[in-house]
């Protein structure tokens, strides 16, 4: 009630009147309208017990469908105080439950537009906020309980705001990484923002464990490569000692160029499940992958990628002089040199890699967003990030006192692993030639879909 709290018994609603030594008396709020109802009852502070019951007049009806209303209602603004979820979801749920009681037949059941408003300004009052909505980036407002995880934010004149989130550890977190990965998602990114971008580091992972955990979470309002180069600058101005060697991206060329034009030496490495899908595909629509042969020399081609960089031209012209003339694969193989043999600096080769992909990153994006849902509120998402940074904080201390990896590897994995550095060192030591090579490794590489 506004301007104090409604108490609901028995179908009735009552105000407090008065505040005794160790009690609390509440009269019918139909006191002082044309009913003058003469109910009240009193209550023991301590544990809530009825002390006294007076009894309401006749003329006082008890309306046990609307309480059951109020109180849904109540419970409702007492959540979105705490759960900082969809306010519109919040309510789905509560009136959700007045409708498996069939309350909702009695017309009682408010609907969301008309409770919209009391519910937002509920939750920014609680907040100590104007709004936690917001249209424009420039108008966001960081909560105080949050910006201890903020490491940088910017706006230019453009309204081009980019805001980096990490851990209040990140200091610590930097030391002795060298190899970095990042992934982007739009699922999980909440309005007014276009995406988020995470950044992972690698603390040190070995044949058995891949200690790769997230770093930076990076809200972005668009996906430029100016917008890139500038959340580079931003980290190296917070953090002089970030001096990252090795980045594994996807093939977003906004990213790529961004990184190279930062850090002038950096090693860039592509994903590998990205390339054995955007090659499959492209067979795939060629019908290349119905036949052996021609399944054969696509798999190759791919297993080109875990060649030393020098020899993939050499790998090239085997497989070429073990093609056959088609129109199919005459389209393939110009696809292929076009789009991957000239691709610059050759990033999609990963011989000798431990890392050849992004797919802890991307699990990362998929487990998140499964989470937060699509478009989540910014609270919801700030939230989500709090604890996603005091979950790694601890997985990381375990990691360094040796009580616990990151994440374990399959044994599939494993395997699979051992047998690439089978075979590469087979192949470096001149004791298998290289068409045997790319036929063992495309073997191997297809026993599994994805390779951490």
């Amino acid at each position: 009630r506004r301007g104090g709290k409604t108490l609901l018994r028995a179908g009735h609603k009552y105000i407090k009147r008065r505040e005794n030594k160790n009690s609390s008396t509440w009269h019918c709020v139909n006191r002082r309208n044309s009913i003058k109802c003469s109910g009240y009852i009193t209550i023991e502070n301590t544990n809530n017990t009825i002390i006294k019951d007076y009894k309401h007049r006749d003329q006082c009806v008890p309306h046990f469908e609307d309480n059951e209303v109020q109180m849904a209602i109540s419970e409702c603004k007492k959540e979105v105080n705490s759960n900082y979820g969809s306010v519109q979801k919040i309510f789905e749920k509560h009136m959700g439950n007045l409708e498996d009681k069939r309350l909702h037949l009695t017309g009682n059941v408010p609907d969301y537009k008309k409770l919209k408003t009391v519910l937002y300004r509920h939750r920014n009052k609680s907040l100590n906020v104007p709004k936690t909505q917001f249209k424009n980036v420039e108008e966001i407002i960081i909560l105080e309980e949050f910006n201890k995880y903020v490491l940088a934010d910017y706006c230019n004149e453009d309204c081009n705001r980019i805001i980096i989130f990490s851990s209040t550890e990140v200091k610590e977190h930097i030391k002795c990484v060298t190899h970095y990965f990042g992934d982007g998602t739009f699922d999980g990114c909440p309005n007014p923002f276009e995406q988020v971008y995470v950044i992972h580091r690698d603390m040190g992972s070995t044949e058995l464990s891949t200690n790769v955990a997230p770093l930076f979470y990076i809200l972005l309002k668009n996906k430029e490569g100016k917008t890139y180069e500038k959340v580079f600058e931003l980290i190296k101005q917070t953090l002089p000692e970030w001096r990252p060697s090795k980045f594994t991206f996807d093939y977003e060329i906004g990213v790529i160029n961004a990184a190279a034009n930062i850090f002038p030496d950096i090693k860039i490495n592509g994903c590998n499940v990205h390339f054995q899908k955007n090659v499959i595909k492209k067979a795939k629509s060629l019908n290349l992958m119905e036949h052996e042969e021609s399944s054969n020399h696509v798999k190759q081609c791919i297993g080109l990628a875990f060649l030393p960089k020098q020899d993939i031209e050499d790998g090239w012209l085997h497989i070429m002089e073990n093609s056959f003339d088609d129109e199919a694969m005459t389209k393939f193989n110009d696809y292929f040199v076009t789009q991957w043999l000239e691709y610059p600096d050759l990033i999609w080769f990963c011989h000798n890699e431990r890392h050849r992909t992004t797919n802890l990153a991307e699990s990362w994006n998929g487990r998140v967003n499964k989470i937060i849902g699509k478009n989540p509120s910014l609270l919801l998402f700030l939230q989500t990030i709090g604890n996603d940074t005091c979950h790694f904080d601890i997985k990381q201390a375990n990691f360094r006192l040796k009580i616990s990896p990151i994440n374990s590897r399959k044994r599939t994995s494993i395997e699979i692993d051992r047998q690439i550095q089978k075979l590469t060192k087979s192949y470096e030591n001149k004791a298998i030639s290289i068409g045997v090579f790319l036929i063992n490794i495309s073997k191997s590489i297809f026993r599994s879909e994805h390779l951490k």
